[in-house]
């Protein structure tokens, strides 16, 4: 009977033992699937792409923002080695600085298959287990193209300013005695104390002299670029009106007009400039046209608090080695140019609270991107003839970009 009771009493207390250990399994269980569900969302949820490989640098896992980054379905390469889709990843990987760096932030371009570039910040780090083994990388990258641009955009800013400081001084110091040659040569030929056979080069003299105060007033307008009176725009009568006035020059090869823009649309900026960023830019699209066929098309958008302006042509479009350098003082490819237009352009569109960008290809035509403060406008019939009038008498023949 003891042995009896004592067989009973170890059953109960195993038995108590068994739920016990039965329960803890149950809540671990819980608590494992509950990791690997946490785990498994974390790596779907954060917007770095994530690939992880073994020792023979073969794939063991990734998450969906590296498929979207690197524009391939990566479930077609699982367990298959990197370098078949990305091999400037195994390549980083293998290259000596890494081995022997302590710093393991890196930057890679990846280009498609239309040659566009997408810049890429990426980290690479050991997989290791508890006692130490290695068990292969990991890679953890995101997609810093916007980033890249807009330090880009911030360099050149600095770089313009810093040549806007040094333009305004050096076009100070050449008003002064442009003042006096202008001054001199009118004085001489109203007074007819040139003989006949100097009137030539004295309407040289006089000619030059002007054309040399142009390029001044452009050297300073780059330079301290005034805001002026900020207004309602409205975009669509003003394109209209560049686009006659373009139209009545000479010299300049066919074109076909695409618009895209709604009437109430605007911009607050001085109208005086808004003319001239977009009659500048309309005109070096037109002369990069080819003689017959070609087409610009001008687009506008709102989007959230301001306004995007695309200006696109089928010209001859810029080298890639050129698109860095065309907003910068005196940059021209042109044998008849300044170099200044574009940079008066992006100075005036900074000045307002915008940005330009450039997108171009040679041989498939270049695009201008202009973000510019939106404001809703409503312009009346009287309202757009009287624009018109005061338009088209300020600019009898001659367009803005004639400054420039």
């Amino acid at each position: 009977m003891a042995a009896f009771n004592i067989t009973a009493a170890l059953g109960v207390t195993l038995a108590q033992r068994l739920k016990l250990i039965q329960s803890r399994l149950s809540k671990a269980q819980v608590d494992l699937r509950r990791m690997e569900q946490i785990q498994r969302h974390l790596a779907r949820s954060i917007r770095s792409g994530l690939i992880t490989v073994d020792n023979e640098l073969k794939i063991t896992f990734f998450n969906q923002a590296a498929s979207d980054i690197l524009g391939v379905d990566l479930r077609d390469f699982y367990g298959k080695p990197i370098k078949e889709i990305w091999p400037d990843a195994e390549r980083l990987l293998l290259s000596p600085q890494q081995v022997d760096s302590s710093v393991n932030r890196n930057e890679l371009i990846l280009r498609d298959d239309s040659g566009k570039e997408k810049f890429l910040g990426i980290s690479i780090f050991p997989l290791t287990d508890e006692e130490g083994n290695s068990l292969g990388y990991g890679f953890i990258f995101q997609d810093i193209t916007e980033i890249k641009a807009r330090e880009e955009r911030l360099q050149r800013m600095d770089k313009l300013a810093a040549l806007g400081e040094m333009a305004a001084g050096l076009a100070h110091e050449i008003r002064n005695p442009l003042a006096s040659l202008c001054g001199a040569a009118q004085f001489l030929s109203e007074a007819d104390l040139i003989k006949p056979e100097g009137e030539r080069l004295l309407q040289i003299i006089t000619r030059e002299s002007e054309r040399l105060n142009r390029l001044t007033e452009t050297f300073l307008l780059y330079a301290r670029p005034e805001k002026g009176a900020g207004k309602p725009v409205a975009i669509f009568k003003e394109v209209k009106n560049i686009i006659d006035l373009i139209s009545q020059r000479k010299g300049l090869p066919e074109c076909k007009f695409n618009l895209n823009i709604d009437k109430n649309l605007s911009v607050v900026m001085d109208p005086d400039q808004f003319r001239q960023v977009i009659l500048n830019i309309v005109l070096n699209a037109r002369q990069a046209l080819p003689q017959e066929g070609g087409q610009i098309s001008i687009f506008a958008y709102k989007k959230e608090d301001f306004v995007e302006i695309i200006i696109e042509d089928t010209g001859k479009g810029i080298d890639q080695k050129d698109l860095p350098y065309i907003f910068d003082p005196f940059f021209t490819t042109r044998a008849d140019g300044t170099g200044l237009g574009l940079s008066v352009v992006h100075r005036l569109i900074n000045a307002h609270g915008g940005d330009i960008q450039v997108e171009s290809k040679l041989g498939h035509g270049t695009k201008f991107i202009i973000h510019l403060p939106y404001k809703e406008y409503f312009c009346t019939d009287k309202q757009i003839n009287s624009q018109d009038n005061i338009f088209r008498k300020k600019n009898k023949g001659i367009g803005f970009a004639e400054i420039i």
